[in-house]
């Protein structure tokens, strides 16, 4: 997959929930490209709130003074490829859940 796009490798590994996909892996320390494992991965629905961004705000105290510092913890980049291509104009991503997480940060700095 070096080299591919992530939709593409998607769009090889979704299908029906329940169904198992098998995925030839060739490992970092391997010594050619010969030395190939299969994992089997049994195809379920992906749910992203585990992985989505979160915010928080954080207050610290610096030279006898409090500040207030808004603090996004992103564990993982995402898209909702389905809603994408749905059309869905709520489909979740990365991009679009910092910037929310962005200006909710704003909106609390009063």
């Amino acid at each position: 997959m070096v080299g591919w796009r992530v939709d593409d490798v998607v769009q090889l590994i979704r299908g029906e929930k329940g169904t198992v996909v098998r995925l030839s892996v060739i490992p970092s320390n391997a010594d050619n490209d010969f030395d190939r494992e299969i994992v089997s991965i049994t195809r379920d629905t992906v749910q992203l709130e585990d992985e989505s961004a979160k915010s928080e705000i954080v207050e610290i105290e610096r030279d006898g003074e409090t500040y207030k510092i808004g603090v996004i913890d992103l564990p993982t980049f995402y898209i909702d490829f389905q809603a994408l291509q749905n059309r869905d104009p709520n489909y979740r991503s990365t991009t679009r859940d910092v910037r929310e997480l962005l200006e909710d940060l704003k909106a609390q700095r009063g």
